[in-house]
């Protein structure tokens, strides 16, 4: 018998090689499958946990980001609550010059400062508190420098506004 007729169908060790563009195009379907999937079990979880998870859940990531800039907050609070804590502050705050030419005039400001501010919160407040408007943070690069602002009110009405500049405070305003 003759073997080039089933020759002329290939060979059966011949193996078939997908081309690169398949390849890719495979994997760009698999990587959206995989997305699309992860954003509809989100979409799933947040619709059948409740409005209480989710917003627990959102609550919980806005407070993690917000711990440094409440800690430097608290930082400034807790430094000016004494003459000794004041005037180290201004020290180690050069740009605080500009608004307050000497230690003794930004002591004599810390003690007004003192009589507002009362104790704040260890922790920044919650989400349902941010909705109503009472804490701003603001990071920016101005000038490529990093400048970080908070502006609080507490529950007493008391507006606390400070602002550093490359990890230096450079503003406060307590009103």
């Amino acid at each position: 018998m003759n073997n080039s007729v089933w020759d002329s169908y290939g060979d059966s060790s011949e193996k078939k090689v997908m081309p690169i563009w398949g390849k890719l195009l495979l994997g760009c379907g698999i990587a959206m499958l995989l997305a699309f999937a992860g954003c509809a079990g989100f979409v799933y979880w947040a619709s059948h946990s409740g409005k209480d998870a989710f917003l627990g859940y959102v609550s919980d990531i806005v407070s993690s980001k917000l711990e440094e800039p409440w800690s430097q907050l608290i930082g400034v609070a807790e430094a000016i609550k004494t003459d000794e804590g004041a005037a180290i502050l201004y020290r180690n705050n050069p740009g605080l010059s500009s608004d307050y030419p000497s230690e003794a005039e930004f002591i004599k400001q810390a003690t007004l400062w003192r009589a507002r501010l009362g104790e704040l919160p260890s922790h920044p407040p919650a989400l349902e508190k941010l909705r109503d408007g009472n804490l701003h943070v603001n990071i920016n690069r101005p000038n490529k420098r990093k400048a970080l602002e908070i502006r609080y009110t507490t529950p007493d009405r008391v507006a606390i506004g400070l602002r550093w500049e490359e990890k230096k405070l450079v503003e406060i305003d307590i009103r």
